[in-house]
C-alpha cells in the first residue's frame, strides 16, 4: 500500500482503489500469510521485469501484478523462465501464475485465463520509403498552357527586341549587332536567374529586355516555390497495400518465431511455412529478430517489413531512431492479453475480478498509456528533405547536352565563316 501510494503520489484513483481492494481482500482471499504463490515470468519489457522484490518489478503486466500483491497482501516467489517453459509449467501444475505477453486461448486444459487486461494487435512497421523528387518535377511545376504562353511571350519579346535593334541600325546608331537567337537567349535569361546583357544603348530596347527579365524572374520564383512546396508535403507511398501484398515486393517479413502469430503463416498442425511466404518470412535479413533490441538495427539497415505488436514496438520507439520509420495503420491479429493462472488454484477468479476493478477505475488505461503510447513517436518528427544530386540529375544531363549541341553549332559556324572571331570583335551572323 505504501509503495503504491508513493509511486503514484497525487493520483487519488490509485489510493481510493487500493483502499477498496484491501477491504474486499479480507473476505475473498483465503490464503494464509505463510502460503507462497509460485509466479513464473518471462523477462520481456515492456511486459514485465521479474523480481522477488515487488519494488523492483517493472512493466505493464508487472504493474498490474504489483497492485494485486499490494491489495491482497500476497506472498509470492517469482522465477524467471522462458516463455514456452512458463506456459507448460503452469499447465502441468508446477507453477501457479504465469506473467508475460500471454494471449487468450482454449488450447490449455489446466490453465484458467484471466479477464483480458488489454487488447493487443499487430501492425506493420518499416523504414519509411523516401519519395525522391526527380528532375521532371521542374517541367511539371508549370502547366502545359503556362509553358506555351510563357514561351510565346518570350519569343514575341525576342522578335520585338531584334526588330528594334534593326530599326535603330538604319539610323546609324551604335547598337550592337545581335541575331534573333541571341535576343531569345537574352529574353529568357531572367527565368534562368542570370540576366544576359545584350549591350543595347537605346532606352526603348532596354525597357523591352527589362520587361522580359522581370517576367523571367517571376516565373523562376514561382517554379522554386512550387518545387519547395512539393518537397515539404510530398508523402512516400507504401510499396504494398496490405499484409498479403508483401510477397513479390522484394521485402522480407520479420516475425518472431516464438510468437503465436508465426503459426498463422504455417500449414495447420505443421511448422512448415506456406508456399506464398517461403523466401519472404524471416529471411537472412531478419537474423536476430527474436531479440527486441535488434529490431531497430534490422529495420533501418535491411529491406524488411516488421510485423510486431504495439507493446513491443513501444519499447523500441522509446529512444530516437537512427532512421525514419513508418507504421501501417491497419491492425492485424487483434486479441486480448491475459494472465495465466493454474486452474485449481484456490480463488483464482479473484485475479479476474481485480482486473475488472482496475479497468472500471481507469487504472488499466493509465498503464496502457504509460507503457504503450507515451513513447510511440519513433524518430524525430522534424524532417528535412535536402536537395540531392538526384533532384537535378536530369537538369545537368540537359545542360551537358546543350553544351555539346553548342559545340556542334560552333563547328558549323567555323566552317561557314572561317574567321568569325577576330581580336575581340564578333561578326554578326545574319
Amino acid at each position: 500500500m505504501d509503495k503504491i501510494s508513493v509511486w503514484h503520489e497525487g493520483e487519488q484513483e490509485f489510493k481510493t482503489l487500493l483502499w477498496h481492494c484491501n477491504q474486499w481482500r479480507r473476505v475473498t482471499w483465503k490464503y494464509d500469510s505463510d502460503t507462497k504463490i509460485k509466479v513464473l515470468a518471462t523477462y520481456e519489457l515492456p511486459y514485465i521485469k521479474p523480481s522477488n522484490n515487488s519494488a523492483d518489478i517493472q512493466g505493464y503486466v508487472g504493474d498490474i501484478f504489483v497492485i494485486i500483491v499490494e491489495a491482497f497482501k500476497m506472498n509470492f516467489v517469482m522465477y524467471n523462465v522462458r516463455y514456452h517453459d512458463g506456459v507448460s509449467f503452469v499447465n502441468d501444475g508446477l507453477g501457479d501464475i504465469f506473467l508475460g505477453g500471454t494471449i487468450a486461448t482454449s488450447d490449455l486444459k489446466n490453465i484458467q485465463i484471466s479477464q483480458p487486461y488489454m487488447m493487443n494487435s499487430y501492425r506493420l512497421y518499416m523504414k519509411k520509403p523516401r519519395m525522391e523528387i526527380d528532375s521532371y518535377f521542374y517541367i511539371k511545376s508549370f502547366s502545359k498552357n503556362l509553358w506555351f504562353v510563357s514561351f510565346l511571350v518570350f519569343f514575341t519579346m525576342s522578335i520585338t527586341v531584334w526588330a528594334t535593334e534593326r530599326l535603330l541600325m538604319k539610323y546609324k546608331t551604335k547598337e550592337p549587332c545581335v541575331s534573333l537567337p541571341i535576343c531569345l537567349f537574352g529574353a529568357i535569361s531572367g527565368m534562368l536567374n542570370k540576366g544576359y546583357d545584350l549591350g543595347f544603348r537605346s532606352y526603348s530596347a532596354r525597357i523591352q529586355i527589362y520587361v522580359s527579365l522581370i517576367l523571367g524572374v517571376i516565373l523562376y520564383s514561382a517554379m522554386s516555390a512550387v518545387l519547395y512546396s512539393k518537397m515539404a508535403v510530398l508523402q512516400s507511398p507504401w510499396p504494398f497495400d496490405s499484409l498479403e501484398d508483401i510477397p513479390g515486393t522484394g521485402l522480407s517479413l520479420c516475425v518472431r518465431n516464438s510468437s503465436w502469430v508465426y503459426k498463422s503463416f504455417c500449414h495447420p498442425d505443421q511448422h512448415q511455412v506456406q508456399p506464398m511466404w517461403q523466401n519472404v518470412i524471416n529471411t537472412k535479413h531478419c537474423i536476430g529478430f527474436e531479440n527486441s533490441s535488434n529490431i531497430v538495427d534490422i529495420m533501418c539497415n535491411n529491406p524488411v517489413v516488421v510485423l510486431e505488436n504495439k507493446v513491443i514496438m513501444s519499447s523500441v520507439f522509446r529512444n530516437k531512431l537512427p532512421c525514419d520509420c513508418a507504421m501501417f495503420r491497419t491492425e492485424y491479429f487483434k486479441i486480448g492479453l491475459v494472465i495465466y493462472v493454474r486452474k485449481h488454484l484456490k480463488e483464482s477468479p479473484s485475479i479476474s475480478k481485480m482486473i475488472i476493478k482496475l479497468q472500471s477505475a481507469g487504472i488499466l488505461k493509465y498503464l496502457e498509456e504509460k507503457w504503450t503510447y507515451k513513447h510511440r513517436g519513433g524518430s524525430d518528427p522534424k524532417q528535412w528533405y535536402a536537395v540531392t544530386f538526384k533532384h537535378i540529375e536530369g537538369v545537368l544531363v540537359f545542360y551537358f547536352q546543350m553544351v555539346a549541341f553548342s559545340l556542334f553549332v560552333l563547328g558549323i559556324e567555323v566552317i561557314w565563316k572561317g574567321d568569325i572571331f577576330k581580336c575581340n570583335e564578333i561578326t554578326c551572323i545574319e
